[in-house]
């Protein structure tokens, strides 16, 4: 009987990290922050990598542009998702949308500048 609660578990823990979200490197994820009205830039986990821009806060939010990675950004508005994620609303330029802060970074990134 142990031996199966025992063999049972450590399938549960190989199964399980490999269902989790990916988690980007930036300030935010789950965790509630208090994070309005300053310059950031997008941080992905790929140097090449991008970031949806969204209409609202969630993935199944309809997307308007991906940004690309160091692409700098002004974070205007922070809420809480319903999928558990911190959300930046965020304007580029002209656009304004809805980004995961979990890949938002603080500061300017140069390599945006013109």
């Amino acid at each position: 009987m142990l031996k199966t609660f025992f063999a049972g578990t450590l399938i549960l823990t190989a199964i399980l990290p490999a269902a989790a979200e990916e988690v980007g490197p930036g300030i935010g994820g789950r965790n509630s922050i208090s994070a309005e009205g300053y310059s950031a830039h997008v941080c992905t986990n790929e140097s090449d990598g991008s970031l949806s821009l969204r209409t609202k806060p969630g993935k199944s939010s309809r997307k308007i542009t991906e940004l690309s990675n160091k692409t700098n950004i002004r974070v205007i508005n922070t809420t809480n998702g319903q999928d558990g994620f911190v959300w930046f609303r965020i304007r580029k330029d002209e656009i304004t949308g809805w980004v995961r802060s979990d890949y938002i970074c603080n500061g300017y990134s140069i390599a945006d500048e013109d």
